[in-house]
Formats: structure tokens, C-alpha cells, sequence
């Protein structure tokens, strides 16, 4: 009654291959650069990425931490070593 043992039955998932993120579990295709997420709002009715960082950046700050970015900033890089504009055809 006040959270001690109960009959009951467990669920598992058995995978063929590893799942190395919630993306690989799914099953979804990757799409784009990995970013590390430094910040995020996943707050009710919205879940916003603030701020990244690429793992493979050697942008330092004084502190020899990897630098931050605002999402915006992230895609407006990609958008340039693309060539083009972003369109939702690739996400």
C-alpha cells in the first residue's frame, strides 16, 4: 500500500543492435552534426534547445572549456559550410 512489493509483471526491450541515444531507439535517422546540448527549456507545451556546442570544435575559452553557441548560431554555421539554406527537407 505505501510503496512495499506487489505481484505484478515486468516489461523489458530486447534489442538487436546497440541503442547509443534515445535516436538509435527509435530507429530515426541522424541528420546533421552531433551538438552537445548545453542548455535547454523542456518546460510544458515546449522543448527548446538553447545552447550547443560541437565536440569536435577546438574553440577554447580561457577556461580550455568548449564554447557554447545559441541554436541559431549552430544552424547558421551549418548553413554555411552547406552552401544553402536549411529547409525542413532535411531534417
Amino acid at each position: 500500500r505505501f510503496g512495499g512489493l506487489r505481484a505484478g509483471g515486468v516489461m523489458g526491450i530486447l534489442l538487436s543492435n546497440p541503442a547509443d541515444s534515445a535516436v538509435g531507439l527509435c530507429g530515426c535517422e541522424v541528420v546533421g552534426p552531433f551538438w552537445e546540448v548545453f542548455e535547454y527549456d523542456s518546460s510544458p507545451r515546449s522543448s527548446v534547445i538553447k545552447t550547443v556546442s560541437d565536440p569536435k570544435s577546438s574553440k577554447l575559452d580561457g577556461d580550455g572549456r568548449r564554447l557554447a553557441m545559441t541554436m541559431a548560431e549552430a544552424i547558421s554555421e551549418l548553413e554555411e559550410e552547406l552552401g544553402r539554406a536549411l529547409s525542413t527537407k532535411d531534417l
